[in-house]
């Protein structure tokens, strides 16, 4: 698998794989007599969006009352991830 780096930007951009790891497994299956596991990769893409801040403090990605994810304090652009939901 190739992976492509774009940056990330004010229309959004894909990440993939995602950034919360290259891959999440599904259901496994063991094989005791031979000491295997076996597993299937699903790899996922996600999006990420930069939004530029008014000042270095104020929320932009995120209500008060959530965590501050990607909130960027002090930096020029606070960022939204998420899973992509392009087809």
């Amino acid at each position: 698998m190739t992976t492509a780096i774009r940056e990330p930007s004010r229309e959004g951009s894909i990440v993939y794989p995602g950034n919360f790891g290259t891959f999440n497994w599904g259901a496994v299956a063991v094989d005791p007599d031979r000491d295997m596991m076996f597993s299937m990769s699903v790899h996922l893409a996600f999006t990420v969006k930069m939004i530029p801040r008014a000042d270095a403090t104020t929320r932009v990605a995120t209500r008060e009352s959530e965590p501050a994810f990607n909130e960027n304090p002090g930096a020029p652009y606070a960022a939204t991830r998420g899973p992509s939901t392009r087809h």
